[in-house]
């Protein structure tokens, strides 16, 4: 395995972004109250490519026809334990975190395939 972890960490590869963590607070009647924290990261982001694009689809099964892969130190989550998924925010489009890699033990990075968000 390549270590690329310098490359995440270089400024002449990386680009400012915003790391969006959600939790979800259960109010009652099926409400929750939805807490967000931003955080300014460093990340390497690339555009997916049509190979990769076809087989990444939204929860309502429609197909995602916009993505970036990120590279990055800062660790990026799933829905977990009353979190939902994370967001990235890049060049004002937000972006959804779709899947992770955890490259920590090669490197300390991790990987993660975003989906431009449905949401406003």
């Amino acid at each position: 395995m390549i270590d690329v972890s310098e490359i995440v960490r270089d400024p002449d590869f990386t680009v400012s972004c915003v790391l969006i963590r959600q939790q979800a607070k259960p109010l009652g009647n099926g409400r929750d109250e939805i807490t967000k924290i931003r955080k300014s990261i460093q990340a390497v982001l690339q555009p997916l490519t049509d190979a990769q694009l076809v087989n990444i689809v939204y929860a309502d099964g429609s197909p995602v026809t916009c993505g970036l892969t990120y590279y990055g130190v800062e660790r990026v989550s799933l829905a977990d334990d009353g979190f939902i998924n994370d967001q990235i925010e890049f060049n004002g489009v937000l972006y959804d975190v779709m899947s992770i890699a955890n490259y920590n033990p090669n490197g300390a990075y991790y990987q993660a395939t975003l989906a431009r968000s449905k949401q406003a």
